[in-house]
């Protein structure tokens, strides 16, 4: 199913749960409100109200599980948010930093440390400019 078609299938449910909902809390409210009436209108009042109430129940279920739906989505990666403009170049000048810091990490310090791990002795200005960095450490 395309992702179109899920979202709107998604608003589809939410808006008739919430359509049945706010339509039953109201049929409870007029059947509860109402005047004085014999045992027997009461009884059948009181029945549609239990009727009413599973009604409200389903719909608060069916809500629960679009929620439910809506996760699952979002959490495997089937929905993604939808980002303006400005936010993707915010989100790309933000890789662009991190990459050019980590480059210039990796350029100014693995040769040094790899230097040492297989054995090379470093020259003076090396040993010297680590010891300041322990010290300073």
């Amino acid at each position: 199913m395309s992702n179109t078609r899920q979202v709107s299938s998604l608003e589809q449910r939410t808006n008739e749960a919430i359509n049945q909902l706010s339509t039953k809390f109201v049929d409870i409210i007029e059947l509860a409100t109402s005047g004085r009436k014999s045992k027997a209108t009461s009884a059948a009042e009181s029945y549609q109200i239990q009727c009413d109430v599973e009604s409200l129940k389903r719909a608060s279920n069916e809500l629960l599980n679009v929620t439910k739906s809506l996760k699952e989505d979002w959490i495997f990666s089937k929905i993604q948010p939808e980002m303006h403009s400005e936010q993707l170049d915010d989100i790309e000048k933000r890789k662009e930093l991190i990459d050019a810091v980590f480059a210039k990490y990796i350029s100014s310090n693995l040769p040094t440390e790899l230097g040492l791990f297989v054995g090379e002795t470093a020259s003076s200005s090396d040993s010297e400019s680590r010891t300041k960095n322990e010290e300073e450490i």
